[in-house]
């Protein structure tokens, strides 16, 4: 949780909702039947959208569990989503990985 001294911006506000809204539109797509199968799934949707960009413990955990979760992590990276964890990577590591090809 977010104290009132560390507030998110405005840019982070809307590209959480709007990575959360996407992330809720895939679920009902049927060319990615493969998320129904993902362990977040039937999670708390916080804990991969944590604050600051990083990865959380809960959802490393279920990440490290989760059959799809490399076939996650290439979706992120091909569709360039930058927030939240997919495949058990936070955006930060995303953003490295992006920067470093």
């Amino acid at each position: 949780m977010k104290d009132s001294n560390d507030k998110l911006s405005e840019q982070e506000k809307v590209g959480s909702a709007s990575d959360l809204a996407n992330f809720a539109s895939a679920l009902l797509n049927p060319s990615a039947a493969w998320m129904n199968d993902g362990l977040c799934a039937h999670s708390d949707s916080e804990a991969f959208f944590p604050d600051k960009g990083v990865l959380s413990d809960e959802a490393a955990f279920i990440c490290g569990e989760c059959p799809v979760k490399e076939i996650c992590f290439q979706y992120a990276m091909t569709n360039g989503i930058e927030y939240g964890v997919w495949g058990g990577v936070s955006e930060r590591e995303r953003n490295r990985l992006r920067r470093a090809v």
